[in-house]
């Protein structure tokens, strides 16, 4: 855990990994205390976009659950 404290004073504790979901639950965006993250979009429950820190990334694309299409750097 980090502590930080804002400008107006308040302690501001933030805990690692940070980890963002969206309203479906779904993990958007995790970011580790050595600064590398990792953030991804989802359709319909699956992941289709990806995105490491370290410039990676991959895309998938589906038809009736089953992915037809993916490719990555």
């Amino acid at each position: 855990m980090i502590n930080l404290k804002l400008s107006n004073g308040i302690n501001l504790d933030i805990a690692y990994p940070i980890i963002l979901k969206d309203k479906d639950g779904n993990t958007v965006y995790i970011q580790w205390l050595d600064g590398k993250w990792e953030k991804s979009e989802y359709t319909n429950g699956k992941r289709t976009y990806c995105e490491y820190s370290n410039g990676y990334w991959e895309k998938r694309e589906y038809t009736d659950g089953e992915c037809i299409y993916w490719e990555n750097s």
